[in-house]
């Protein structure tokens, strides 16, 4: 079970984004550094934010995640839940550098029109915007069923992004319910240094 929550997590984050490949660049000239990870903790000094790790959840160990991560998208973090739900909270960054102009809105657009075209009966919520570690990411919820060993299960997750520079940084998370959320995103933090913005 364990093992089945790590991979479709860190799928589910990367599935999302990887669609958006086709966005990526490599003429990129920021400041960004890759944040470090550690059994109990996430900081990245670039992006000014850290994740302490609920007590109820495992993080990801720093080689799977460079084994997930492909081009220009780099898999920052990925925790769990360490019950029988399949509750979890992934974080990437893409190089967007080929197209400075994409804004959060129109990555979500994009995103959105991606999932229509790659999950069938995906339905959306509304987008808007949430506040994390004192930053404004875009939000767009979202659900799909997909067939696990010959059972139907619903997916329930929510998609947000923050463009820093020429990358887009894209959380995922993956919930049962409204309070999960709040659970999940629990353990952002404000970093207190001098972050590129």
């Amino acid at each position: 079970m364990k093992t089945r929550k790590i991979i479709g997590g860190v799928l589910g984050c990367l599935m999302l984004c990887g669609l958006l490949v086709g966005c990526s660049g490599n003429n990129s000239n920021s400041s960004y550094q890759k944040g470090t990870v550690t059994e109990s903790e996430f900081t990245s000094e670039w992006m000014g934010i850290k994740y302490t790790l609920p007590d109820d959840m495992t993080m990801i160990s720093a080689e799977t995640l460079a084994s997930g991560s492909k081009d220009n998208i780099q898999m920052e973090m990925q925790a769990y839940k360490k019950d029988d739900t399949t509750e979890n909270i992934g974080m990437l960054t893409e190089d967007i550098s080929k197209d400075t102009s994409l804004d959060e809105e129109g990555y979500v657009e994009l995103a959105k029109t991606q999932m229509e075209k790659a999950i069938p009966g995906i339905t959306f919520g509304e987008a808007s915007k949430r506040t994390i570690a004192g930053q404004e990411f875009y939000e767009l919820p979202y659900s799909y069923t997909k067939d696990t060993d010959g059972n139907q299960t619903t997916i329930t997750q929510t998609f947000l992004c923050r463009k820093i520079e020429d990358r887009m940084v894209c959380i995922t998370l993956t919930y049962t319910n409204t309070d999960a959320i709040d659970h999940l995103l629990s353990g952002f933090s404000e970093l207190n240094v001098t972050s590129s913005q």
